[in-house]
């Protein structure tokens, strides 16, 4: 077995006052990466090339935004997971458009939509953007009543998961065939069995972590 490498970090490759710095995702064509602060609802990015002094804010928005995904032959814009739903957005101006939202009527009536927001969210290798909602800490008390959804590449939309608090560290096996996910204050990260499947999912908790305080924030690795 190869020795393993250690690396020791001793400052921030950037010193930001982020409120919750969340969802780094790298663009190939430019070798930048953009990120989210959700609380302050902006838009980052860096140029790797350029270094930190790169670093700017590239929009300030009227929602907040939990997670982004590029969009395969689309260039110019990326899609993401925000306060009500799914959105694309512009990579040079952080202008967006809705493309699907996610409460029903009847939650949208009582208000769920301006009480949860988007959080952590991944898209699969058939294109579907898989986005968690949990509810929003700016504005609601801790509750259970979130849901993960499904964007397709029709558009159409599917609820696969409910019932969860916060919804985190999305990701998928190497054979394909098992996602894995993490309702971060149960402490459990569970692998779900046919995430294929378009009404339901098998769950089964693969992971507790014993500690007593909660975890609030998990992330895939």
């Amino acid at each position: 077995m190869p020795d393993i490498k250690h690396y020791e970090i001793t400052e921030p490759y950037l010193k930001l006052n982020c409120s919750l710095g969340e969802g780094p995702f790298w663009e190939e064509e430019t070798n930048s990466v953009r990120f989210l602060d959700v609380e302050k609802c902006e838009f980052h990015r860096i140029d790797l090339n350029a270094g930190p002094s790169s670093h700017k804010v590239f929009k300030k928005l009227d929602i907040s935004v939990g997670c982004t995904a590029d969009i395969e032959g689309n260039d110019k814009e990326f899609i993401f997971g925000g306060k009500y739903g799914f959105g694309v957005a512009n990579k040079e101006t952080g202008d967006y458009r809705w493309v699907k939202k996610v409460w029903s009527d009847d939650e949208i009536k009582a208000n769920k939509h301006e009480k949860f927001r988007g959080n952590d969210g991944a898209v699969d290798s058939q294109g579907r953007f898989w986005s968690g909602f949990m509810f929003d800490p700016l504005v609601e008390e801790m509750r259970s009543d979130g849901a993960v959804f499904r964007l397709n590449p029709d558009m159409t939309l599917d609820r696969p998961l409910s019932n969860i608090c916060i919804p985190n560290g999305t990701t998928w096996n190497k054979a394909d065939n098992i996602m894995y996910f993490a309702d971060s204050p149960d402490r459990t990260i569970y692998a779900l069995l046919r995430p294929g499947h378009r009404q339901c999912l098998q769950q089964a908790p693969l992971l507790h972590h014993a500690r007593r305080q909660p975890l609030r924030r998990e992330r895939r690795a």
